[in-house]
């Protein structure tokens, strides 16, 4: 499924700058509920920009819709995290499972493959849910090997019921793409972009780290 099949769908809901609000509906259980207003917390406390933490919500608030039968178009998400920090990194992908086994939005299981470590046997379609990082690792295989992996990703990204992440830096995210710019402009529309905490967020989490160690101590 390329961009143009749910442009519209784009548009309406994901390219709408305001944060979706969450409705107790009537079709909506409560536990559900509560599991939107978890994850919207988390996605807050991430260093990633305002657009990207709107856009975060609106995706994991269309897994719970399409749950709930208020969606029924299936979106196979495909996103790109521009971030250089492997903790964060961890924490997105994290909600995103989360959102994603919770929501029943994926029902297959996970795989994190960094391409410096490319299994040759790897297989797309043994999984639902593959984040990929280390992505100049590819460019250190062979013409074949690498011919093979992104047709094999063309492939897998055709078909629905999946999500795929790509995650490295700005740079790595450029060079994974050159000369195969149809790929990210057919498929990757969805950007996560990571930010660097300031002095004030570095401060707060100083303190937050200190109140832990005295409550300890009592």
């Amino acid at each position: 499924m390329n961009r143009d099949y749910f442009k519209d769908i784009y548009t309406d809901f994901f390219d709408n700058k305001s944060v979706p609000k969450i409705e107790v509906k009537e079709k909506v259980k409560k536990d559900l509920t509560e599991e939107l207003e978890f994850l919207f917390k988390e996605i807050d406390s991430l260093y990633i920009n305002d657009n990207s933490k709107n856009l975060f919500k609106k995706i994991i608030n269309y897994m719970a819709k399409y749950h709930t039968k208020e969606e029924s178009i299936y979106i196979p998400f495909r996103i790109i995290l521009e971030i250089n920090n492997d903790i964060l990194r961890d924490k997105i992908v994290k909600v995103l499972f989360e959102a994603s086994t919770y929501f029943e939005y994926l029902n297959n299981k996970k795989v994190e493959l960094s391409l410096y470590k490319l299994d040759k046997n790897f297989q797309f379609n043994d999984y639902g849910f593959i984040l990929l990082y280390g992505l100049n690792g590819i460019n250190l295989e062979e013409d074949k090997i690498k011919k093979e992996f992104f047709y094999d990703l063309k492939e897998y990204l055709k078909k629905e019921e999946n999500l795929v992440i790509l995650s490295g830096s700005k740079t790595d995210i450029s060079n994974f793409f050159l000369g195969r710019e149809e790929l990210k402009n057919n498929y990757f529309m969805f950007e996560i972009i990571g930010t660097n905490p300031d002095i004030q967020d570095i401060y707060n989490n100083i303190l937050e780290k200190t109140s832990l160690e005295d409550e300890k101590k009592l």
